[in-house]
């Protein structure tokens, strides 16, 4: 497997609020939290060990938040805290956070629990199906991505 780290040009590339730096000795991310052994072939053909830090926002929420068995209230909660953290975008918080169950009609559906990642999932599908337009099937995709994360570090 090639090293991504030799084909980039800048030394560091910007993910929401965490900088990672690449160099050919280490690839290091501010805000370490959990670290992730990534293996990398080098120049010489020797295995060595590259460093990938988590920012603290995606392992907090991914730790209090399972996506799974998640209520509208918890999703609201996990899109406000992504949003104010600067990791996603307007566009993706308004997506996440829309949940038609929250109302003042205080009937539980609020709190009832679901899995999310199915029901973008479902949500992709019958977007597929009704012939939707590549912008919508970006968000879906961006939006699974998100949650997809988050699932894979929880």
């Amino acid at each position: 497997m090639d090293n991504v780290a030799y084909k980039l040009v800048d030394e560091s590339v910007i993910l929401g609020n965490v900088t990672i730096e690449f160099s050919p000795a280490r690839v290091r991310a501010n805000d370490d939290v959990r670290q992730l052994d990534v293996r990398a072939e080098s120049r010489d053909r020797k295995a060595d060990a590259r460093l990938l830090s988590i920012s603290p926002v995606w392992r907090d929420v991914a730790g209090r938040i399972d996506l799974r068995h998640a209520s509208p209230l918890e999703m609201i909660d996990l899109s406000r805290t992504l949003y104010e953290s600067g990791v996603i975008s307007f566009e993706d918080h308004i997506n996440l956070s829309f949940q038609p169950e929250v109302n003042a009609d205080g009937d539980g559906a609020a709190t009832e629990k679901k899995d999310f990642i199915a029901l973008w999932q479902g949500k992709q599908d019958e977007a597929l199906r009704q012939g939707a337009g590549r912008a919508e099937l970006e968000d879906l995709h961006r939006i699974q991505a998100i949650l997809g994360y988050i699932d894979s570090i929880r």
